[in-house]
């Protein structure tokens, strides 16, 4: 035998080796939840294996697979799901997400290493830890989200959409890049109501000092929100910490977006009274202290905590903020029944004040329901820390427990018409019908999004501002083709791409 025909069998042999063996950890993972109704896949979702059976993979939102599978093959609220070496169990009824999000919540805690390490770019904070620490990062926060910081939240949106409509906004009719100008937006009013500064995301003209950053802080945040968190999922630490240029260049964000956290927290600590800021979020996450030892967050914990508020407070309006926007494009009736309501609450006025909030009853109604349908997070993870049984079924402990919101606030068995967007069905008049535990965009139980009142304040504010101000209207081109955005999934659902026809209303007689 030659030297090219063992070094080919050495090599098949080698190869034969790591599939038996992943294979095994394969069948293993499954077994443990191979009684449950589900689907079994072996290869990857990162791969694309010929004659291998591929259920999941990265061809289109992961999320948007899993809610057809959820359809083909769900069962009593479960469904089993095992790619590759790993297995979960995906529930989607209101029983079991009751279950497990509130009556039993300390029995499913966070799996941080296996999901929620990723979002520790700059250590442990109120998203991805559990028990003690957890409840430490909450209770201190808790002051930052409190009555008069929504008022600073309605204020500084009324002010940042008074100057976007006129000016940033000035021409009378325009294509709108809705994705790009709703992230520069909530970014904008982020920065301000969350941090007491001005973030300038609105100013095309990024400048920075180019002595210590090497991007604009802007960038360096959308980016670390987006592919390096992402980055973090994928890839093991070993390959993030390697020489090869992306994973350098994902190292580089990290730092630009490491010191523009520093200087914004220094100049917040330094400040001889930080609460004349007008009850921004980082004034008041700095001032909290525990009442019983005195003691407040570190602040290094200050920071890892800034940087999800600011992602996800951004991040996720954001997202809510798209897909609303073409709704009310897509359904013209609904778009003047909101615009009657915001020109009734404005009068004359260019500003709305907080106390407006509760006269745009309708508004907030459309924004739940473009929430029903498009949560702007499909789910939360959660890990079994315990036996249990889910609708009959067997849960073994340490299984991971994916609860999914996004096909429960599409489930037929609770909503009437669920593929449809219909805003009436979360007025005071159809309370009734509608199951709090079978709608939790923001999740539910003590694990509730903390800036839950933020996101609606700010979405029903920016909303109202731009109905007032413009017509919105899909382009002719989306007209013909019966056009529906592309779902993007990063941290949030939200279009890939959006533009939509903003023409200006000069008569509002």
């Amino acid at each position: 035998m030659n030297t090219i025909a063992v070094v080919l069998v050495v090599v098949i042999m080698i190869l034969a080796f790591i599939i038996i063996m992943y294979y095994n950890k394969h069948l293993e993972a499954r077994s443990k939840v191979s009684h449950i109704p589900g689907i079994h896949q072996f290869q990857p979702i990162i791969l694309k294996i010929p004659f291998l059976t591929s259920h999941i993979n990265l061809k289109s939102p992961i999320y948007l697979q899993i809610y057809d599978l959820i359809r083909k093959h769900g069962r009593n609220g479960v469904m089993s799901i095992s790619t590759w070496k790993t297995s979960s169990v995906a529930i989607f009824s209101p029983e079991n997400i009751k279950h497990v999000m509130v009556k039993y919540a300390k029995d499913y805690p966070k799996p941080q290493e296996q999901v929620y390490e990723a979002f520790d770019i700059f250590g442990p904070n109120i998203l991805t830890t559990n028990g003690d620490i957890w409840r430490k990062h909450r209770m201190l926060s808790n002051p930052a989200f409190n009555d008069d910081h929504i008022k600073l939240v309605s204020k500084v949106t009324n002010q940042t959409m008074v100057s976007v409509t006129k000016e940033y906004w000035s021409h009378d009719s325009f294509d709108c890049n809705v994705v790009e100008d709703m992230t520069k937006i909530t970014l904008q009013i982020m920065g301000i109501a969350g941090f007491g500064r001005d973030m300038k995301a609105l100013n095309e003209d990024q400048t920075y000092d180019r002595s210590k950053y090497t991007m604009t802080f802007r960038e360096a945040i959308s980016r670390a929100a987006d592919e390096i968190i992402i980055a973090r999922f994928r890839y093991p630490k070993w390959l993030l910490n390697s020489p090869l240029p992306y994973f350098k260049n994902c190292r580089e964000v990290v730092r630009n977006a490491d010191l523009y956290l520093d200087d914004i927290i220094s100049t917040c600590i330094n400040d001889s009274d930080p609460l004349s800021k007008n009850y921004d979020l980082l004034s008041l996450l700095v001032a909290a202290k525990d009442e019983e030892n005195k003691t407040g967050l570190s602040r290094a914990e200050i920071k890892s905590d800034s940087f999800i508020f600011l992602v996800a407070g951004h991040e996720t309006t954001a997202s809510q903020l798209m897909w609303s926007l073409w709704l009310l494009a897509k359904h013209q009736d609904v778009q003047e029944k909101v615009r009657k309501e915001v020109n009734k609450v404005f009068g004359d006025r260019e500003e709305l004040v907080h106390e407006d909030y509760d006269g745009l009853q309708y508004l907030l109604c459309v924004v739940k329901e473009s929430m029903r349908l498009f949560p702007p997070i499909n789910g939360v993870v959660k890990v079994a820390t315990k036996n249990d049984v889910l609708s009959g079924y067997k849960i073994n402990k340490g299984t991971i427990i994916r609860v999914n919101f996004y096909a429960m606030q599409r489930d037929p068995e609770i909503w009437d018409r669920p593929e449809e967007f219909i805003p009436e069905r979360f007025e005071s008049s159809n309370a009734d019908h509608v199951d709090p535990m079978s709608y939790i965009p923001f999740s539910i139980g003590t694990r509730k999004c903390i800036g839950f009142q933020f996101s609606l304040t700010e979405s029903v504010f920016i909303l109202a501002h731009i109905l007032r101000c413009f017509h919105i209207d899909l382009t002719e081109e989306q007209k013909k083709s019966n056009f529906v955005p592309t779902p993007r999934q990063f941290i949030t659902i939200k279009p890939k791409e959006l533009n939509l026809q903003f023409n200006r209303i000069k008569d509002r007689s």
